[in-house]
């Protein structure tokens, strides 16, 4: 993986995925996507985070977050990287 202005991207051209650092979900929760934050996510799948703005309240609160890079349309993966919320205790 490397990094740009504009976010993360893996060495190989041959290789789709990317983490923008002005996605729609970075942006809404108000979270700016870290060099540390892409780690954990590539290392582990999640990472837990303080301080995501909730849109509805308007308030902050804790969460994982979840790496799901799975194709929600099926088939082979596209380049799109989606992620989940994870409040309390799930399981890997």
């Amino acid at each position: 993986m490397r990094e740009s202005a504009k976010g993360f991207f893996c060495d190989s051209h041959f290789c789709g995925f990317k983490l923008w650092k002005d996605s729609k979900f970075w942006t809404a929760k108000r979270k700016k996507l870290t060099a540390a934050i892409v780690t954990a996510l590539l290392k582990d799948g999640r990472v837990a985070l303080k301080g995501l703005y909730s849109e509805k309240s308007g308030k902050t609160y804790d969460a994982m977050v979840i790496l799901d890079d799975a194709n929600p349309r099926g088939g082979e993966r596209d380049g799109y990287v989606n992620f989940k919320m994870g409040f309390g205790k799930e399981k890997s």
